[in-house]
């Protein structure tokens, strides 16, 4: 495959590093390859061997010395800036209707031992990049909601759509259901009306906030060309920049009208076996106004717990496989 080179990407390169970069070529497209400036902060010396890769097509760098990673407008910050820097910067007040989940901290300022790092690390998500660039925070005092979820210790997701901030979904920091019976109290569980402890779900999206118009990570996906549809939060997140979660395994008219009004191509990840037939239909319908693969992940339950690089090394051959041109995802 032939090397395809970035103008625009390589003149803000030039001014960072200069010309003292190499390109190479991945599934995910063409790479350039730098020093990595973080190497030196976490004791390793410094990079002489060009070992951080940026890839433009997907909008991340990733070091395979140190493992620092994230977006590339942290590493570059006059190279496209887009629509997350203004989300997370600019904090406009949540709609009348939509209540605020709890006194929210940023994931920066918890120290490395917390409980919400140690358990984002544990699931191997890069902090600066879920803070810096997906504005995740912490609640440490929430609410209860519904009778049945408390939003304190749980992370917390913003949503965006059109600049605008409309909503939130907070997560548990444990699966509710592998939770002994005799641990209930101790995890805070409400009773019902007959006395009898109610299980809360993992997710909990903001009361009044209508899933089924909306798409997590829309406005900063909408800056790339094709889309890469998942279920969740965690698992757009996982994916990438040009990756947007439906809030749930099924598609809604309303979001499949988005998905066709703003991508010219799309990679359709819902999770493997429970979302089957929702895939295929979703998958019919794009098809009549764009084109669109379906990806069978392989080998993990979902996105959320798959490495990037394996995500994106399936969502490649299943292009390829289907005869469409690569870069179409670029």
């Amino acid at each position: 495959m032939a090397l395809i080179r970035n103008v625009s990407f390589e003149k803000a390169l030039e001014k960072r590093v200069g010309r003292k970069f190499k390109l190479s070529q991945s599934k995910q497209g063409t790479c350039y390859r730098i020093c990595c400036p973080y190497c030196p902060k976490t004791g390793n010396g410094p990079d002489r061997n060009y070992k951080l890769y940026i890839t433009p097509a997907i909008g991340l760098f990733h070091c395979f010395r140190c493992d620092e990673a994230g977006p590339i407008d942290s590493l570059l910050a006059d190279y496209k800036p887009g629509v997350i820097e203004q989300q997370v910067t600019h904090i406009e007040p949540l709609p009348s209707h939509i209540v605020s989940p709890g006194n929210l901290i940023s994931l920066n300022n918890l120290s490395d031992d917390h409980i919400a790092i140690r358990y984002l690390k544990q699931r191997r998500f890069n902090i600066y990049e879920l803070s810096n660039y997906y504005g995740v925070k912490f609640c440490d005092e929430g609410k209860l909601f519904a009778g049945m979820f408390n939003t304190t210790n749980t992370v917390v997701f913003p949503f965006w759509m059109n600049t605008k901030l409309i909503g939130w979904q907070a997560r548990l920091l444990y699966d509710p259901d592998k939770i002994v019976k005799e641990q209930y109290e101790i995890y805070g569980f409400q009773k019902d009306e007959d006395g009898e402890y109610i299980v809360p779900p993992k997710y909990f999206t903001a009361p009044g906030l209508d899933k089924g118009r909306i798409l997590f990570n829309y406005d900063q996906a909408r800056t790339f060309k094709s889309v890469v549809i998942c279920e969740g939060t965690f698992d757009a997140i996982r994916v990438g920049c040009n990756a947007v979660a439906t809030l749930g395994k099924g598609v809604t008219d309303n979001q499949a009208k988005l998905i066709k009004a703003y991508w010219d191509f799309a990679v359709i990840l819902l999770d493997p076996g429970d979302a089957d037939r929702e895939m295929k239909e979703l998958n019919n319908t794009l098809k009549l106004s764009i084109p669109c693969v379906r990806v069978a992940l392989q080998g993990y339950k979902d996105a959320g717990e798959a490495p990037r690089e394996e995500i994106w090394n399936q969502i490649f051959d299943t292009v390829v496989k289907a005869g469409y041109d690569v870069n179409k995802l670029i």
